[in-house]
């Protein structure tokens, strides 16, 4: 998803300057880069959303206390919110294009965060 968001925001560029790049010689339509965007989404987020469930209520099973928020759960809710609230509104109001591809790649990040950033938040972010 987060290669398709980079990909529109090229395309897209390129578009608005009228240039045609090399990527717009072997690459879908910007419209098909979307919809494959959007299609990706929701299997992210409904695997996404499967996980956040069980996490919660599996912890305490799992790791012998009930959920606590750490950084990790923060940053992975926080994902769940902008990936649900950015297929909420494609949904509602057709939303797409830039602002789409960006909020993909904030998602993306805060996922990031969630999972492979927690050296980052307790040493830059937090001071610690």
């Amino acid at each position: 998803m987060t290669l398709f968001a980079v990909l529109i925001l090229l395309l897209n560029r390129n578009l608005h300057r009228r240039r045609v790049s090399s990527l717009s010689g072997f690459l879908p339509s910007l419209l098909s880069l979307e919809k494959l965007m959007f299609q990706g989404m929701w299997v992210g987020f409904i695997l996404l959303t499967y996980s956040v469930v069980s996490g919660t209520f599996f912890a305490e099973a799992v790791f012998g206390k009930p959920v606590t928020f750490t950084h990790k759960t923060v940053f992975g809710i926080l994902s769940w919110i902008i990936y649900g609230a950015l297929l909420l509104k494609h949904s509602m109001t057709a939303w797409r294009g830039k602002k789409a591809a960006v909020w993909t790649i904030i998602g993306f990040v805060s996922l990031m965060f969630a999972y492979v950033g927690s050296k980052f938040v307790l040493e830059i972010l937090l001071q610690r």
